[in-house]
């Protein structure tokens, strides 16, 4: 007989939901939704005050493709032009937020 352990997390995404943070607490990374070689496990939280402090306190590791899809989308990032470096707009808390998800379980 199997049984079905269902349990509501908390996750981090953008809010266009195609970035989401996954790896371990002390290497973390913000990763492409679609990307098909990703094999590291989505950071889950007990509560949304801990995932909204995840991503307000400290930040994570990406890649480029991430970093450039959240310049061009938010704003967000450093970035060089004309030689000099150039700040983005958008802080942490404009383009991440806290989505409350469910881990289905089945033993």
């Amino acid at each position: 007989m199997k049984t079905l352990i269902k349990e509501k997390v908390w996750i981090i995404m953008d809010k266009k939901r195609k970035v989401i943070a996954k790896g371990i607490p002390r290497n973390r990374y913000l990763m492409m939704l679609d990307d098909p070689k990703d094999k590291k496990r989505i950071l889950t939280y007990s509560s949304k005050a801990m995932a909204e402090a995840a991503f307000r306190d400290v930040w994570f590791y990406m890649g480029r493709d991430v970093s450039e899809y959240l310049h061009e989308e938010y704003d967000f990032g450093g970035y060089y032009f004309d030689g000099k470096w150039v700040r983005g707009k958008a802080k942490q808390e404009d383009i991440m937020e806290a989505v409350e998800a469910q881990l289905t379980f089945e033993v």
